[in-house]
């Protein structure tokens, strides 16, 4: 069926010319006969408006879009290592300056702010020397370098002529054999001293048996008047101040008079209350 529909007035002659409006009925062609499109269009447009869709990720993985992702989860993981370092990069550089270059001092000696008065890198891995000079030839005794280690060197030595270019004695220990009352780890800040009869006088913190892991101080003797030694133990402590956690870091001195002193620290520290000297 066929209608026609009008927009204007048919007696208006500026009224247009009928449009005609076709609408196909349902069970109808236009030429009267029987069809079923439109339940077949109904079902079309139902399979096109709630047809199930694919979400980004259920795509094809090709190789574009891999590479793309790829890019994208290390620009991440950059930006974010970044934000991590980055503050404390920062932080220690602002904390720890170079030490081995002048900072500056309001020191009225000028010398503090020359370049070649600077400290300089001797020796690695050699803490808490003890040094002294002896027919021209500067001589360095150290803490043993591996703690806890009963089979590494207990005092290890270093030489300059210049104090400047330092050689390490690499293998050799100064003190082969710790006394009958340390341990064999843990030798610590070793310092000397020459008696009148030309022998040394090596003085040491060491980790005692009876109060472990706290340390007193030890001495042993060259057995000759070379500052190389090898030097003899004490069978006993020289100092062990239980009261104030053992004692370490002993220093010898010789005053005016010519009397010998031994200067040490109460090893406070190691019982949570600081550390005297003695």
């Amino acid at each position: 069926m066929v209608d026609f529909l009008f927009a204007r007035n048919r007696d208006d002659p500026l009224s247009p010319k009928p449009l005609p409006s076709v609408h196909v009925h349902e069970g109808e062609e236009e030429d009267g006969s029987i069809t079923s499109n439109t339940a077949s269009e109904s079902k079309q447009l139902s399979d096109l408006e709630g047809g199930e869709k694919r979400g980004f990720f259920s795509q094809p993985w090709t190789p574009r879009r891999i590479a793309f992702f790829s890019v994208v989860g290390f620009l991440g993981l950059a930006i974010i290592v970044l934000v991590i370092a980055l503050p404390i990069v920062l932080t220690r550089s602002h904390d720890y300056p170079d030490m081995w270059k002048p900072t500056g001092s309001n020191h009225d000696d000028t010398s503090y702010d020359i370049e070649k008065n600077a400290p300089i890198w001797a020796i690695h891995d050699f803490p808490d020397p003890g040094l002294i000079q002896h027919n021209g030839t500067w001589y360095a005794f150290a803490t043993n370098p591996k703690k806890g280690d009963p089979n590494t060197i207990h005092v290890p030595i270093a030489t300059s002529t210049n104090f400047v270019n330092w050689t390490l004695h690499e293998g050799y220990d100064a003190m082969p054999t710790v006394g009958q009352w340390q341990k064999k780890i843990n030798t610590w800040a070793p310092d000397l001293i020459q008696r009148d009869d030309g022998k040394f006088v090596l003085y040491y913190a060491g980790e005692t048996k009876h109060f472990s892991p706290h340390h007193c101080i030890g001495a042993a003797v060259s057995n000759g008047t070379d500052p190389m030694g090898p030097y003899t133990p004490l069978n006993e402590s020289l100092a062990c101040p239980h009261e104030y956690g053992g004692a370490i870091d002993p220093s010898p001195f010789r005053d005016t008079d010519g009397k010998l002193y031994v200067v040490y620290k109460g090893d406070g520290n190691s019982v949570g209350s600081g550390g005297l000297l003695r």
